[in-house]
């Protein structure tokens, strides 16, 4: 070996003493038979191995046991497994010449050579202990076998040893070199590296937002699996966002999918909407996402055009996006003006998303400046509230501008209300309002919807939020405006204000500033449509009343709520209207539609604002009414009834006068009872009512 070496130790030369000691009093000489041989070689070779980490200074035990015993292992099995089945082969050399070759495949074969050092002393053994001199060569031979393979492993080993730290200190000097680079201005590689972090940035920001807008969008159609996707070339879209079961998403095709072909070429040029609610065949001639027959059966598409106009589709170069949905379930998406309100919106939400990506890349290159958006951006990404955004934005442009006070104003029919503010110099206005009217910057701002900036104190100063104000000695002023794009309307969302009292403060800043603003107006044009689609998503598009799967979730929440307060109880109402399929007959079904609208507002004209409303399906409707007893609960029922039947109800066809039937169940205090039984009560209520003649009320209770 090439280390360094010392004179054994005691503690060195004893630990292998005693390995051999017990070794031999646990497993006897040769002389009981050759079965102990591959014992023994492991005996020996231990040993050594202990000795030669006590000489030696660079070997540990832990670098020995990674690469000895295995080594020790190898050549004593595969020696004993051969010779159980070749008892005629020489044990010493079988387990050399075919232990050897296999030690080679371990980690570190630089310690080969011990097991091989130890097979001779086996041999030196065995012609002890046999009193066989024909061993003797062969123990000469071990000998010298180990020897000459040990100086060449050794040698070896130090020449690798050598290229390696060659090596390592050649990568450690490229390294440094590349670090001298990247900090070198002059070679322009810090911009570059600052540019592509930026765009990766902005890249991750608006996938997180449309993986968001996905799922969301799953929910509010009902979908099995919703998918996103942007033009990538002149024939192909790229999946730009999918929320896919796991069960289905082992068969997407990939992230390319063809756009000249299938629904997706059919709806580029129906830009309005796809609908398809048939049994279809996957593949790329008809649904080109998936690669094997999925029973895909509900299918709704929307492709929508760069500028929102749907002339301008029919190639992929006038397409930004696509949003695509599909069900296992027949006949899940419905092709009604309340599908297609939701569509035009979730698809806004969409469009805006995607263009928060494109404002990142206008925002500055100052290291500081562009953290502060970028983290900005990704709370944005946690939050749809429109006063948690105006406070994300505060704290931003502090961030940016740290010497300056600050505000948020949300603005809303004309008028400014404060949000949230910073600093010392505005303390105290939070809740205030100022109107479009109002003789001050902020109501100026408000009619010409322009930004407006002071680097200096002004002779005259005019108020810069309302009349009368006392903010000391202020002498920049920022008003930045949080406008809607021009093809959303070019709406005021918001205003952020800066004050300081130093001067030339936000004019080198303006270009982050409106950055700043374009975003929040953004992410408050996005909460809001996100507001309207969680709104079309709880209510029933015609009445306005809770729709079907809200009302679960309202039972639900009110089982819970029973679950924990035993001294509560629920009353359940089930509304329908009698004879309700003669008036559609008669009249029309738009005539109908007219009667249940007014229905509608007569139910919930009759209770208790806390107590819902909901629309159950069709011409049924249900009444929720909290902490009641059945007496109370037949009163409030009895009064509906009776609003309903002496109305008459405005439509085009002239007015009408309609009947309700009612069935009411009650969840009594302390009462064990699921919802299911509790609906079920109630509609066998409702039964009996329509049994007895209609325009009646029937408690389940009272049935007996």
């Amino acid at each position: 070996m090439t280390a360094a070496l010392r004179w054994p130790s005691p503690g060195g030369l004893l630990r292998p003493l005693i390995l051999l000691f017990f070794g031999y009093l646990f497993f006897p000489s040769f002389a009981d038979g050759i079965a102990w041989i591959p014992l023994h070689v492991t005996l020996y070779g231990i040993a050594i191995g202990l000795v030669l980490a006590d000489i030696s200074q660079k070997i540990s035990l832990k670098t020995l046991s990674t690469s000895l015993y295995l080594n020790l292992v190898l050549c004593a099995m595969a020696g004993l497994i051969v010779k159980v089945f070749f008892e005629s082969i020489p044990t010493i050399p079988l387990i050399l010449f075919v232990g050897f070759p296999l030690s080679l495949f371990s980690r570190d074969f630089q310690f080969v050579w011990i097991p091989i050092a130890a097979l001779g002393a086996v041999t030196v053994e065995r012609a002890l202990f046999l009193g066989d001199n024909r061993l003797i060569p062969w123990a000469g031979g071990f000998a010298l076998f180990g020897v000459v393979a040990g100086e060449i492993i050794s040698r070896g080993g130090a020449r690798y040893d050598k290229l390696r730290h060659e090596h390592e200190q050649m990568m450690s000097n490229a390294r440094d070199i590349t670090r001298r680079i990247m900090r070198a201005d002059e070679f322009g590689v810090s911009d570059l590296a600052k540019r592509k972090e930026m765009a990766v940035s902005a890249a991750l920001e608006e996938e997180r937002l449309l993986q968001r807008l996905v799922e969301v969008g799953c929910r509010l159609f009902g979908a099995r699996s919703g998918i996103i996707l942007v033009p990538d070339g002149p024939e192909t879209f790229r999946i730009k966002a999918a929320a896919v079961s796991k069960r289905y998403s082992k068969f997407m095709i990939g992230d390319t999918i063809p756009g000249d072909k299938g629904i997706i070429n059919l709806a580029r040029r129906r830009p309005d909407l796809t609908f398809i609610n048939a049994d279809a065949k996957p593949g790329r001639e008809s649904i080109p996402f998936y690669r094997a027959d999925l029973p895909v059966r509900s299918i709704l598409l929307r492709v929508v055009p760069q500028n929102g106009c749907p002339d301008d589709a029919g190639s992929l170069d006038q397409v930004q996006c696509a949003v695509y949905f599909d069900s296992d379930e027949p006949h899940v998406f419905v092709l009604d003006d309340a599908t297609r309100k939701r569509l035009d919106v979730f698809t806004e939400l969409v469009s805006r998303a995607m263009e928060i990506g494109t404002l990142l890349y206008r925002a500055t290159d100052d290291m500081t400046t562009r953290d502060a958006i970028f983290s900005y951006v990704n709370e944005l990404t946690r939050t749809m509230d429109g006063g948690k955004i105006a406070e994300e934005a505060i704290k931003t442009l502090l961030r940016i501008l740290p010497k300056c006070d600050s505000a948020a104003f949300l603005v809303n029919d004309g008028v400014a209300e404060i949000v949230h503010t910073s600093g010392d110099i505005l303390d105290g206005m939070r809740g205030k309002t100022i109107r479009r009217q109002e003789p001050s910057q902020i109501g100026l701002l408000m009619r010409n919807v322009n930004e407006i900036i002071f680097d200096r104190k002004r002779r005259k100063p005019s108020p810069f939020f309302y009349a009368r104000e006392d903010l000391g000695n202020v002498k920049s002023f920022a008003a930045i405006p949080c406008v809607m794009s021009q093809d959303r309307g070019g709406k005021l969302l918001a205003v952020l204000v800066g004050v300081s009292t130093g001067e030339g403060v936000f004019t080198p800043a303006v270009n982050d500033l409106r950055v700043l603003a374009d975003i929040t107006a953004q992410a408050l044009d996005n909460a809001n449509t996100h507001r309207k689609v969680e709104q079309l998503s709880r209510v029933d598009s015609l009445t306005g009343l809770y729709n079907h799967r809200t009302l679960q979730r309202v039972l639900d929440d009110r089982f819970e709520k029973l679950g924990r307060d035993y001294s509560s109880s629920l009353a359940f109402l089930m509304v329908d209207v009698d004879l309700f399929k003669q008036v559609n007959d008669t009249y029309g079904h738009p005539v109908g539609d007219e009667v249940l609208k007014e229905l509608s507002k007569r139910l919930e004209d009759g209770v208790r604002g806390i107590d819902p409303v909901a629309r159950y399906g069709g011409e049924e409707f249900v009444v929720l009414l909290d902490n009641v007893d059945i007496g109370e609960a037949h009163k409030v029922a009895e009064k509906l009834r009776d609003s309903v039947e002496a109305t008459d109800f405005s439509t085009t066809a002239g007015p009408l006068s309609v009947t309700i039937s009612i069935g009411l169940a009650l969840l009594q205090k302390g009462e064990e009872l699921s919802k299911q039984e509790l609906v079920d009560r109630a509609d066998r209520a409702l039964y009996r009512a329509k049994e007895e003649g209609r325009n009646r009320v029937v408690g389940f209770q009272e049935m007996g």
